[in-house]
């Protein structure tokens, strides 16, 4: 349901809405948090960049470790239409269109749509005879482009985003008739072991095309993008303000334990809203110096409602858990809001020295206020003894607000006009918070931003005539505080914590060629090699609770 990005090993595990991406991507300069949806399909752009290494001085969002850059193309102005249809096996059907109509009184129009549906009875239900991964997406985008007089431009750009594809299938675990015929741990423990003609419909270890879970597999994704893009062109200054809106829903029915009986199940909840602004002003200020300066906010809110359903029946159905009523323990339901505002201003000047020399470097100044409301469902159950086995505080609440500084420096060396040599040096970080998936009091504790510090030189170079281009480069990056999750010893119980307890140094060479004899011929290479090491990695001592290994 969402994507996970990482460049050069730096990124970050978490797929939900409302929170920082290590590697976030960029649209048209807005951000898309939480990387959910269909957006992401490539079928209407001018560019897509990947930017390695923190970056975020000038990109709008923060980055710890890089950013994926998509811009897509503008209203033409003219008549332009460009069609697409594929088709494959399980009725698989694709369709996309970008139509750009002819300029009316100076406003330019582009129309861009994407459809995708079928394809996923590879994978076939066998308990409800149906198929478990089918897509059904559709994306429409339209853009309107005036420029009223030739030093100002603005652009704006409407996306609807709507995917209700089936939420992905997962195999049984729980095969009956493996070795000595009495099933797995799961199967036997519950009594589930299908028996007779019945077992063939149990999909077994090693059958990728079956499954026979029967919880609801549907899901539904919303999301509505707004982007308006004003540019002011003066005699030696240009101001550009980006303004972004985006909001989304999604509700996900998934069965996690993939068999026909109802052991464990979910489902999630989830609203997403999310502001931000910019605005910059790009001048030269005296001859052959540049400076960008400018100020970021954004604003998200997200809401999320998760549902545990039937684990607490089958476990005490298994013996292993004990109820005061059969029956009676209900579902685990869990509620999370999240409130983050970012404010960052910035400041970037590179200089040029004679033919050859280029020295740039920028500041950057964050203020972030993070809230977090976190309510948990009460299980209603005891243990044999009769006490009660969970006591969770109705409400849990947080707040974090802290501001940083990162910078960057950099220098070019113009060889010749074939070939450039360059340094540069920069940090980024990314936001701390509270955990989502904390259920406790001692879980639901604040863990620290994450910071990267990253050194790279680098050769860029033509030859032949521009038919050959090589560029090489070498990095080395410190990762400090990634948080993660542990086990920890709280009084006389284990609670899963997220704390930042791990520090990477990792370094790399990336080699990239390109050879265009001519028109027809063109040969890509590209050659990388990483190694990272784990600096620190502490996890706690669970026989001497309180003291940590490393």
């Amino acid at each position: 349901q969402g994507a996970t990005v990482a460049i050069r090993g730096i990124g970050s595990r978490e797929v939900g809405e409302g929170f920082e991406a290590a590697v976030p991507i960029v649209v048209d300069g807005v951000q898309i948090g939480g990387h959910s949806g269909a957006m992401h399909v490539l079928f209407d752009f001018d560019q897509v960049e990947v930017v390695r290494g923190p970056q975020g001085m000038l990109l709008g969002p923060s980055s710890l470790g890089g950013a994926i850059v998509v811009r897509r193309t503008p209203p033409k102005g003219e008549l332009d239409v460009h069609l697409r249809a594929s088709a494959g096996t399980f009725d698989r059907r694709v369709f996309d269109a970008v139509v750009h109509a002819p300029r009316f009184r100076g406003v330019s129009t582009k129309l861009a749509a994407s459809w995708m549906r079928g394809g996923g009875d590879e994978v076939r239900n066998v308990f409800a005879n149906r198929p478990e991964n089918d897509l059904n997406r559709l994306f429409v985008s339209a853009s309107l482009h005036f420029r009223p007089i030739d030093s100002v431009e603005v652009l704006y750009t409407f996306d609807v985003d709507s995917d209700k594809s089936d939420t992905p299938g997962l195999l049984n675990i729980s095969a009956a008739g493996t070795i000595g015929n009495e099933g797995d741990v799961l199967c036997v423990r519950l009594g589930r072991c299908a028996a007779g003609e019945t077992s063939l419909l149990t999909p077994e270890s090693g059958t990728y095309t079956r499954t026979l879970q029967n919880f609801d597999n549907s899901s539904e994704f919303e999301a509505e993008t707004q982007t308006l893009r004003a540019t002011y062109t003066g005699p030696r200054y240009e101001v550009t303000s980006l303004t972004g809106v985006r909001s989304t829903s999604a509700l996900v029915h998934q069965d996690l334990d993939g068999t026909a009986v109802d052991f464990y199940s979910l489902t999630r909840d989830n609203e997403y809203d999310q502001f931000s602004q910019e605005v910059r002003v790009t001048t030269e200020a005296f001859n052959g110096t540049q400076v960008v300066a400018g100020f970021y906010y954004l604003d998200t809110e997200s809401s999320t409602h998760l549902v545990e359903h039937f684990i607490t029946d089958q476990l005490a159905q298994a013996g292993l858990f004990t109820l005061p009523t059969p029956g009676t323990a209900g579902d685990l339901t869990t509620r999370s809001n999240f409130d983050s505002k970012k404010l960052a201003v910035f400041a970037h000047l590179e200089r040029r020295f004679g033919e050859r020399w280029t020295v740039d470097g920028g500041v950057r100044w964050h203020d972030v206020d993070i809230k977090s409301r976190l309510v948990t469902g009460r299980l209603d159950s005891v243990t044999v003894s009769g006490a009660p086995r969970f006591t969770v505080p109705a409400r849990l609440d947080g707040r974090m607000d802290f501001d940083n500084a990162l910078g960057t420096i950099g220098i070019r060396y113009r060889v010749d006009d074939s070939a450039i040599l360059f340094l540069r040096g920069a940090q980024g970080h990314r936001n701390g918070g509270f955990d989502a998936s904390a259920r406790t009091t001692a879980a639901y504790v604040p863990f620290s931003n994450e910071a990267t510090n990253s050194y790279e030189v680098g050769l860029k170079s033509d030859w032949w005539e521009d038919k050959l281009r090589v560029n090489v480069v070498a990095y080395r990056t410190w990762l400090k505080d990634q948080s993660g999750h542990m086990r920890e010893a709280v009084a006389d119980e284990i609670h899963l914590l997220r704390r930042n307890f791990i520090e990477i140094e990792s370094r790399g060479v990336e080699v990239e060629a390109t050879y265009a004899p001519n028109e027809r011929l063109r040969v890509d290479l590209m050659l990388a090699h990483g190694k990272a090491h784990h600096t620190q990695n502490i996890a706690p001592d669970l026989e001497n609770p309180g003291t940590f290994l490393d």
